[in-house]
């Protein structure tokens, strides 16, 4: 079973913010992926293993690291027999 953790960043007025360096660590496993905002201040990482992690985004100009609020799924996939 594999989940995903995802969201938008924005500045303090709504705005999207691109380029956006998110760092999403597994805290049992110490293990990290980074992945970059697009140009509508989205980000993803699928193929997670169940559980607990920290985000963190950086962007040069913005106090670092600010902490995003994400979005995170768990997809349940049948086993086939």
């Amino acid at each position: 079973m594999y989940g995903s953790i995802a969201g938008t960043i924005e500045d303090s007025t709504g705005a999207a913010l691109p380029g956006v360096n998110v760092t999403i660590t597994s805290i049992e496993r110490k293990t990290t992926d980074t992945v970059v905002t697009n140009g509508s201040g989205n980000y993803a990482k699928d193929r997670l293993l169940p559980g607990t992690y920290s985000v963190k985004a950086e962007l040069s100009g913005f106090r670092p690291p600010f902490s995003p609020r994400p979005r995170s799924t768990s997809t349940r996939r049948p086993r086939s027999t």
